[in-house]
């Protein structure tokens, strides 16, 4: 009794001792709780970040100053992608007890909760990622660097973090986040029939058709629905290159052509002028500009005077204009 109530005993007496650590309550979904907090300064930047409880998913921007518009732009740019959460948790630095972001919390109807002063382990979730992020930083940054390589750096430790199991969840901040795993160089090492897993169930419902066989392919021109050809080229898995009876060549999909008996004869008919060549070889192609860009012999260059054409219509006077004389 007597050392507690000595007041140079209280003065220099040690700290109590720390309790043991409180976790915070699990959150139940993706951005339903976020920690915030900056880093820095680091090479002349400051960092702020953002993670989210339920994944652990972390956001990094590289930023000049600490203000608290720094902070709502941040914030917002954010929410714009993964939306509004509930809680935000932070320290009690200015920019996060300002009027202006408190404003921007309460319009978004987000709850703020701080923690006590100069005790970051209630902010873990921030802390710790913090700290994580540092270490990444100076193992790659021995010299001064611009923002670009900065940037790079940056984005480069937060592919490798959101695709590395956490140990706090043993799954991925991007698979708790996005319910899938993000694709990276590593991938490259896997055998390549996982990447041809998707078209499994297309595969056996794709026709072929083989070049030289009778067909005949859809005509979106005039009145005739169906042209008839035989199989010419093919290109790539699902178009074909189909020369028509009358010489003409069009390109079509799979699904725009239907095989036909070889027996049935050449069709020829008449082409109307809307019937145009929907594909032409390149070198035909050439022929027919050089041939429409060249002059007819015996036509000069110079200007010709042109008979404006008049209708052979026979012109008469309204009948409400009989009873007068017009000149």
């Amino acid at each position: 009794m007597l050392v507690r109530n000595c007041r140079n005993c209280n003065l220099v007496r040690k700290e109590p001792p720390k309790v043991e650590v409180q976790k915070w309550e699990e959150a139940e979904r993706v951005f339903q709780r976020v920690h915030i907090d900056f880093a820095g300064p680091f090479k002349g930047h400051y960092f702020f970040v953002l993670v989210d409880a339920f994944s652990k998913w972390p956001e990094v921007f590289i930023t000049k100053n600490t203000t608290s518009d720094t902070v709502i732009q941040k914030c917002r740019q954010t929410f714009a992608t993964f939306g509004i959460p509930e809680v935000v948790v932070s320290d009690n630095g200015r920019h996060f007890t300002s009027y202006e972001f408190a404003h921007f919390l309460k319009t978004n109807s987000i709850i703020h909760k701080t923690t006590a002063p100069f005790h970051p382990a209630t902010n873990g979730q921030a802390e710790r990622f913090i700290q994580t992020l540092k270490m990444a930083l100076k193992k790659r940054l021995q010299e001064n660097v611009n923002k670009t390589e900065l940037t790079k750096i940056v984005h480069q430790f937060l592919l490798h973090y959101r695709t590395t199991p956490h140990q706090t969840t043993g799954t991925s901040p991007a698979e708790k986040m996005f319910n899938r795993r993000l694709r990276t160089r590593l991938d490259l090492l896997l055998p390549a029939h996982n990447s041809k897993s998707g078209n499994r169930s297309t595969e056996g419902r794709i026709r072929s058709l083989q070049v030289g066989e009778r067909v005949q392919c859809r005509n979106y021109y005039g009145r005739i629905k169906w042209k008839f050809g035989k199989v010419e080229k093919q290109i790539g898995q699902l178009h074909y290159i189909v020369r028509l009876d009358n010489g003409k060549a069009w390109k079509r999909h799979i699904d725009q052509i239907v095989t036909v008996g070889d027996a049935l004869p050449k069709t020829v008919l008449t082409e109307s002028t809307e019937d145009a060549e929907d594909y032409a070889p390149p070198e035909q192609a050439a022929e027919q500009e050089a041939a429409a860009n060249q002059q007819p012999d015996g036509i000069a260059n110079e200007n010709r005077t042109l008979t404006p054409r008049r209708s052979n219509r026979r012109r008469a006077i309204p009948e409400r204009y009989g009873d007068y004389v017009v000149h």
